[in-house]
Formats: structure tokens, sequence, C-alpha cells
């Protein structure tokens, strides 16, 4: 910031407006914007700083204005407040350039513990969401149940179709024979087709946390390095 030179005016509520403008340049809907001003006092260029305060933070940028006031007046420190409470953010007031440098050292800690806690929270909710996925896909291609309870029964309906036709002497002992030997086959077929279709969904659906986790862990690593 050396390139800037203090004129001794204090221009609050322009700087939220052309505060307003870098932040629409590269907009995020998914994004909260901070915006943090540190001002010696009060407005001093004929804006409304509350007003403009509580317009950016309205707006669909979704800006929380946080003020700093840099060794400020009772009066100045009050009139500063009320900018930060219409802003939707936090009010603090800091003496010198060490307490300013301390101040945002907070607040650089507490975006990496943050980043920290996203990181467990995607995690942990990735995690879960997988293990659900995998009990549903186990409980429609188990054996006792789902895919696996409609192959038994056709099976079961089979062998009881075979059974009538034989007790109404409709089949010969060949026959008999060559149609079990017929309905164990589309069983066996059945079973491995289900069992290929799980396995090849659970790898799917593995991929996909994997994916997931990385690209999760990957982002977080690279916050956690930026505010480090």
């Amino acid at each position: 910031m050396d390139r800037f030179q203090p004129t001794g005016w204090t221009p609050i509520a322009a700087s939220m407006k052309e505060a307003k403008k870098d932040l629409l340049s590269a907009k995020d809907e998914e994004a909260v914007n901070l915006v943090y001003i540190v001002s010696d006092g009060m407005e001093t260029c004929g804006g409304d700083p509350v007003q403009a305060a509580k317009e950016l933070n309205a707006s669909d940028i979704q800006a929380v204005v946080n003020i700093i006031g840099f060794d400020v007046d009772n009066s100045g420190q009050k009139a500063l407040r009320k900018v930060a409470e219409a802003g939707g953010g936090e009010y603090e007031t800091v003496q010198n350039d060490k307490e300013l440098r301390r101040y945002f050292d907070s607040l650089n800690t507490e975006m990496w513990l943050e980043w920290g806690r996203w990181g467990t929270d995607k995690w942990l909710n990735i995690n879960h969401e997988y293990h659900d996925r995998l009990d549903q896909l186990r409980g429609i291609a188990s054996g006792s149940g789902g895919f696996g309870k409609k192959i038994e029964r056709e099976h079961k309906r089979m062998e009881e179709a075979i059974e009538y036709l034989r007790e109404k002497n409709r089949l010969t002992d060949k026959e008999q024979e060559k149609l079990e030997d017929l309905v164990d086959d589309r069983e066996d077929q059945l079973d491995e087709y289900r069992n290929k279709k799980y396995w090849g969904l659970r790898d799917v659906l593995k991929k996909n946390s994997d994916d997931l986790l990385s690209k999760i862990e990957k982002k977080e690593q690279e916050m956690l390095d930026k505010y480090e």
C-alpha cells in the first residue's frame, strides 16, 4: 500500500461503493464476501456510510461490512459501530499499527481454523453418505432381500410349475430333468448378473466418493496453506 498517499479525507460511503464494484466483477453466488474498512474517523466526504453499508449487505453479492476504528475517539467509535451494524458485520477498535496487525493475525488464524473445520465436516458428510448408499445397494442386491429375493421366488415358482406338470403326467423324466437344469441355469445366470451389477455399482460409488474426498482435501490444503 506504499503507493497510496493519505490526504486526510475519510470517504467511507464511497469506499463501500467501490468495494461493491470490485466484488461484482468477481461475483460468486455461493460466496459470502467480507469487507474490512479501516478508518481513523467519521465520514468527511458527504456520503451516508450507514445507508451504503446497509445496501452493500442487502445486495446480491452477500457482503458483510466490518469496520476497524484506528485510534478513534468515542463519538467516532459510536458512528463507525453503527456502520458495522448496518452492514451486518462487527466493529473493532485498535490504537496503533501493532494492534491492527494483531487483529488481522487473529482473523487469519480464525480463517485457518474455519477451513480446517470445513474440511472435517465435508469429509464426515461424504463418508456418511457413501456408507448410507452402500447399505442401500447391499439391501437391493442381497440374497435375503431385494433382487436376490426375487430370484429365489422365481426359482421356487418354476420348481412348483415343474412339479405340477409332473403330477399331471405331462412330463417325461427326461423332460423334467431338462427343465430343472434350465431353471437352475437361469438362477445361476441371474445370480451372476446380480453380483456383477453390485460390484460394478459399488466401484462407481467408491470412485465418486474418493473423487469428492480428493477435491475436498485439495481445497482444504490450499486454503490452509493460504492462511498458515
